[in-house]
């Protein structure tokens, strides 16, 4: 509701078709009602934390309050012990399947935002944090917690990225899911693919 009702929200494109249906000052109501909803539930010690959609709270708290201060403090706190910083990170992660030429079934794939990251954990405080955790220790989010501590020594420069660590040109992603769709009619189309010799992702969450 405040996202089609607020003009800031709004392309600038979109400027002379925006006909919102409430006004700025019930927008801006709405908005403090729903930071004062957040901010009590951040008072209880799970009401928050076991939320699906935490991500998209806590960018909501940072856009209303017009700061990061609030909800990294407030995740600051909610990770103070290792189980607490395995559920976290266990709802940042964006979930999906991957594809590569020759696979039959997908494969699960893990996959972290370095911003989310960044901005309510810090990077090296989820390194530190990460280097004193065994995964094995935590089977339902060992392959969780070890995507994160590659990620995070990519972003540090640790290691090299690989493929999928990599963003894409628009054409080859064009190109390479022309080929998918209308599939592999001639050895020319395997070859082309296998040239961009990087995996399909189709993400799910």
């Amino acid at each position: 509701m405040i996202h089609l009702n607020d003009p800031s929200d709004q392309p600038e494109n979109r400027t002379g078709t925006f006909n919102p249906s409430l006004s700025v000052e019930d927008i801006e109501k709405i908005k403090s009602e729903w930071l004062r909803l957040i901010r009590g539930l951040a008072e209880n010690d799970d009401s928050l934390k076991v939320k699906p959609d935490i991500v998209s709270l806590l960018y909501g708290w940072r856009k209303y309050s017009g700061s990061l201060e609030e909800p990294r403090a407030w995740v600051s706190q909610a990770i103070k012990n290792d189980e607490d910083f395995v559920s976290m990170v266990a709802r940042m992660v964006s979930r999906g399947t991957s594809h590569s030429a020759g696979d039959r079934v997908a494969t699960p794939l893990n996959k972290f935002n370095r911003e989310t990251i960044a901005d309510f954990i810090g990077i090296d405080v989820a390194k530190t944090r990460c280097d004193a955790i065994n995964p094995a220790e935590y089977p339902e989010h060992e392959e969780i917690l070890r995507t994160l501590h590659t990620s995070l020594e990519v972003w540090l420069g640790l290691r090299e990225p690989s493929p999928l660590d990599l963003p894409l040109p628009l054409s080859i992603l064009r190109l390479r899911r022309k080929i998918l769709i209308a599939g592999f009619k001639s050895a020319v189309d395997w070859s082309l693919l296998l040239a961009l010799s990087i995996p399909c992702v189709c993400r799910t969450r």
